[in-house]
């Protein structure tokens, strides 16, 4: 710890201290004080960095175990300072370590690999809200990034669609019609709360055969006028009909059995 002696100036400064102990110097004390030989210590590393780097390597090769630890230790007593300086290395640096980040990702690709399908499963929340908000920031990426795969997958791409329209059949179905939809161009859409809202006013029965909705003859969406004739995507064009019936109408004909349906949708 450095000390105050009564009497004693720094030969450099004519301060009066605190000096630094030295054995070999006659009152044990350095000549000079404890600022001006900071100084000095600062502008020597600043003009010999090459000197210093092969000093602290040599002396890291000799006593690593013991430096890692008194590193270790001085991390635990100081996280905040740990952090600030990581985050002001980072900002100055950032260009740099982004080339060396992509640089070893090219050239450990099956690590990197790893390494992220550890993080996804240890991060399993997170990992799914930072996909979303990228998808949602980059809807082409995506897009094309879906369609190589799908074109280097075809065999898995065809099962993964299958699982989900097994798992998803009415998420399914609204995807097709919608599809159909901007197919032919059609105008005007509906909501869900329109359809639901339209089979409750029927009591969930079939408009033309009168047989209620079951898993093996669920109710569908029929196209009044079908979509391949012209007609719209609104709700006013839609009528509840099981599944037989719908395939049996199939696009041949306009026909309305809604009750409620004095005249045929113009579109």
């Amino acid at each position: 710890m450095p000390v105050f002696k009564e009497g004693k100036m720094c030969t450099k400064c004519c301060g009066p201290g605190p000096f630094h102990k030295k054995k070999s110097s006659k009152d044990g004390l350095s000549t000079w004080c404890v600022l001006c030989k900071k100084a000095q210590d600062q502008a020597y590393r600043k003009a010999n960095p090459e000197k210093i780097k092969e000093i602290n390597h040599k002396y890291y090769e000799a006593n690593s175990e013991k430096t890692k630890e008194r590193v270790r230790v001085w991390a635990e007593a100081n996280p905040e300072r740990i952090k600030e300086r990581d985050r002001n290395y980072y900002r100055e640096n950032l260009e740099r370590i982004k080339e060396n980040q992509h640089k070893w990702q090219e050239a450990n690709k099956e690590k990197k690999k790893e390494t992220s399908r550890k993080w996804y499963k240890a991060n399993l929340g997170k990992s799914k809200f930072l996909a979303k908000e990228w998808a949602k920031a980059n809807p082409e990426k995506v897009n094309e990034n879906s369609r190589r795969w799908y074109k280097a997958n075809p065999e898995k791409a065809k099962a993964s669609r299958r699982r989900w329209y097994r798992a998803n059949p009415e998420k399914f179905r609204r995807y097709d019609r919608e599809r159909r939809a901007r197919k032919f161009n059609a105008p005007g859409s509906h909501t869900e709360a329109e359809w639901d809202a339209l089979k409750a006013q029927y009591d969930h029965c079939c408009v033309k055969c009168g047989t209620s909705g079951s898993p093996k003859n669920p109710l569908t969406k029929d196209h009044t006028r079908p979509l391949s004739r012209g007609g719209s995507d609104f709700i006013f064009n839609i009528q509840p009909l099981c599944k037989r019936c719908n395939s049996g109408k199939r696009n041949r004909e306009t026909i309305s059995h809604r009750p409620d349906q004095t005249q045929l949708p113009l579109f």
